[in-house]
């Protein structure tokens, strides 16, 4: 008999994938979505569609116990809100929920899909790097909410877990990154000041995999910084978008004090909607460095990244444009 397994926010643009990846090992695959979700591009695969009440508990040990699950992948969340208590309800309350559900059916493994965010960047310089165990210092609310979601699972006894933090996810479907590829597409380059920085970036596919792969792990109840392993900078993932385009850009830096007092403006202008510019993605935006390492995944997961930054862009650059979003 197939071992079942939840995938929360499966209508998102990892959980899309982490359903596929999940497949792909012939587990019985239940995609996780609130109600009203889109989820027609979920139609055509082999999983069934579970309706979840992360703010009522009893709904959801009901839903856990009915269901039986083995293994659970909580990747539902939020990225991007105007109110900071909504990021602590939806990512930090509503994980300690499926958790208690989860413990209450005693689940083989629970797999919380974190953020690198949590942990906060580092200062500038070969010798920094952000390991599992640094001592968190989370720059904005979104990190803040999952470093609480965090310590949650860290409290819960008798609860068989593995955390996960992934860096920048990129690849088909992501719309974050989507709006620097449109730019560079039409011609523009632009960078935010003139201090050096370190990125580390994870193609969606690796981190689906090793999410799917850690809930076999022999491991428990540690935390995994995740990425492809290598240090960027803003000027090559520039530079690789622009000749995957093939195009001539115009370079543009933006003083940060400017950005800074655009964010402030949209702010205010915004209230109750979502800005695309606001002070906490400045601060994420600018950090100095945010390259960790994957050794401890490489060891206790098997953890191998298949995709380089070159290729993932390439692939990436291919569906959006085949799906006409560039």
């Amino acid at each position: 008999m197939r071992k079942k397994i939840l995938v929360t926010g499966a209508n998102g643009f990892l959980g899309f994938y982490l359903v596929k990846a999940a497949i792909q090992k012939n587990l019985e695959v239940y995609a996780g979505v609130r109600e009203g979700s889109e989820v027609s591009h979920l139609k055509d695969i082999d999983a069934k569609l579970t309706y979840l009440n992360y703010s009522d508990l009893n709904s959801l040990k009901e839903n856990f116990e009915i269901n039986a699950y083995d293994y659970v992948i909580h990747a539902a969340g939020v990225t991007k809100t105007y109110n900071n208590q909504i990021y602590r309800t939806v990512n930090a309350d509503y994980t300690k929920n499926v958790a208690l559900a989860a413990k209450s059916i005693a689940i083989k493994k629970m797999v919380f899909i974190s953020s690198l965010a949590a942990l906060g960047p580092t200062i500038f310089g070969e010798e920094n790097v952000l390991l599992p165990d640094t001592a968190p210092k989370p720059i904005t609310s979104y990190g803040r909410s999952k470093l609480i979601a965090e310590q949650t699972l860290k409290d819960l006894k008798n609860l068989e877990w593995i955390i996960l933090r992934p860096t920048a996810i990129y690849g088909p479907r992501e719309k974050d990154l989507l709006t620097l590829f449109k730019m560079i597409n039409r011609g523009l380059e632009i960078y935010l000041g003139k201090k050096k920085q370190t990125l580390s970036f994870v193609y969606v596919e690796d981190i689906a995999e090793v999410a799917v792969q850690s809930c076999f792990a022999d491991t428990s109840r540690e935390c995994y910084n995740i990425s492809d392993g290598k240090r960027y900078t803003i000027q090559e993932l520039s530079g690789i978008i622009k000749k995957k385009l093939k195009v001539k850009t115009v370079k543009i830096i933006i003083p940060i004090f400017f950005l800074r007092l655009l964010a402030g403006i949209t702010e205010s202008v915004m209230k109750r909607r979502v800005s695309i510019i606001n002070k906490d993605k400045v601060s994420e935006l600018i950090a100095e460095n945010w390259f960790c390492s994957i050794e401890k995944a490489r060891r206790d997961l098997s953890y191998t990244p298949q995709f380089t930054l070159d290729k993932g862009i390439t692939d990436t650059i291919e569906w959006y444009k085949k799906n006409k979003w560039i």
